[in-house]
């Protein structure tokens, strides 16, 4: 029924047995790498199945998140996909009720919003909601924004519907050292400076953006200077 697609890199591959150990043995599971390539166009490569698990590697010069999720997608066989990262997981009670709202999902219902609960010691804001389309028909469509990437305008766009879910993912992927913080907010930093020369024409991005780099820095400084 569902092919849960999981991208990582090196930097959280010890999130991942937490991660593969809080979902549904009967699912398709899809666990792909990213590593970075000096020259050529994003691919995916090394695709091995065995059992329910496909592992396979994703190959990209510059960090493009939702290209890099349309890529992973093609690997999907099953009816709908839910989208997890490898610092992500989801408890036995949620997963029950996952499964039961799609099975009485009306066909032109194409995705649910849930409820991305991150934790954070170290930063101002120690526990924050997000509210994302992860759960979406297999239906070819496309997520857009290199950062903070969005599947919904591809789902309405198509016709479909998406509805609200009280369905949580736990985000643990701030819970680590200082160091581990800066490095990712340094990642998204360098994102957030490809992204700018790429997607610079649309307005609602160039505000989002602009507004979400300013935190980011305020976050590193802080960071730094020991006052988180």
């Amino acid at each position: 029924m569902i092919s849960i697609c999981i991208m990582y890199h090196e930097g959280d591959k010890h999130y991942l047995p937490m991660c593969l150990a809080s979902l549904p043995k009967s699912e398709e599971v899809i666990v792909v790498k990213t590593e970075k390539i000096k020259d050529g166009s994003m691919y995916v490569s090394e695709v091995e199945q065995k059992g329910k698990i496909i592992r396979a590697k994703l190959f990209y010069k510059e960090l493009d998140f939702a290209r890099m999720r349309n890529e992973v997608m093609k690997l999907a066989m099953q009816e709908w996909i839910l989208f997890l990262d490898a610092d992500e997981v989801l408890l036995s009670h949620q997963i029950k009720g996952l499964m039961e709202l799609l099975h009485y999902s009306h066909p032109k219902t194409g995705g649910y919003m849930m409820n991305i609960v991150s934790y954070s010691p170290h930063l101002q804001e120690t526990v924050t909601v997000n509210h994302y389309v992860r759960l979406f028909r297999n239906r070819g469509f496309n997520y857009e924004y290199s950062i903070h990437e969005q599947v919904a305008h591809s789902i309405i766009n198509e016709g479909y519907k998406i509805y609200d879910t009280d369905l949580i993912i736990h985000h643990l992927g701030y819970q680590g050292s200082k160091e581990e913080i800066v490095s990712k907010l340094k990642r998204n930093l360098a994102v957030l400076e490809y992204s700018q020369l790429h997607e610079s024409g649309n307005e609602f991005i160039k505000e989002r953006y602009t507004t979400y780099k300013e935190n980011m820095l305020n976050l590193l400084e802080s960071l730094y200077n020991g006052t988180a």
